[in-house]
């Protein structure tokens, strides 16, 4: 009897393909995410940082007092911005993910089926060499009755 071949391998190979260059782009969102993450988790740090120097500082002039609150508006501004990113990059993660389960299941169902054929063969495969086993007991009982 031949060896198992599954007809299908190379769509199963070219669903694969798909899994993992899903893999590498949800890798690759993910990266993005948790760096705009630190980007405002640093922004934050130096908003509270700037903000407590700014409580205990005196300042002497005026357009010192106008210079610091122009820097801490574009920190802020700066913050919003980099929340909205992580917003669209937590979308995005999200989207990414959505894509690879959509391209996970077609990969499992060809594995199921080239496992289910498997197992036909298999079973096919016991049943040949089981006939084969009982065609040479029989003829060796045959020849011993002669």
């Amino acid at each position: 009897m031949k060896q198992f071949e599954f007809r299908l391998n190379k769509v199963l190979d070219y669903r694969m393909k798909i899994e993992e260059k899903r893999k590498r782009e949800l890798g690759k969102a993910k990266y993005a995410l948790f760096d705009a993450e630190l980007k405002v988790s640093d922004l934050k740090n130096l908003q509270k940082e700037e903000i407590e120097e700014m409580s205990s500082s005196v300042f002497d002039f005026l357009y010192l007092r106008v210079l610091y609150d122009n820097y801490l508006f574009r920190i802020r501004n700066e913050l919003s911005l980099a929340k909205n990113d992580v917003h669209k990059k937590t979308t995005t993660v999200d989207k990414k993910r959505e894509e690879l389960i959509e391209a996970t299941k077609p990969r499992k169902v060809m594995e199921k089926l080239k496992e289910k054929r498997l197992n036909l063969h298999n079973r096919a495969r016991a049943r040949w060499e089981q006939a084969s086993y009982d065609e040479s007991a029989k003829h060796r009982f045959l020849n011993k009755n002669d």
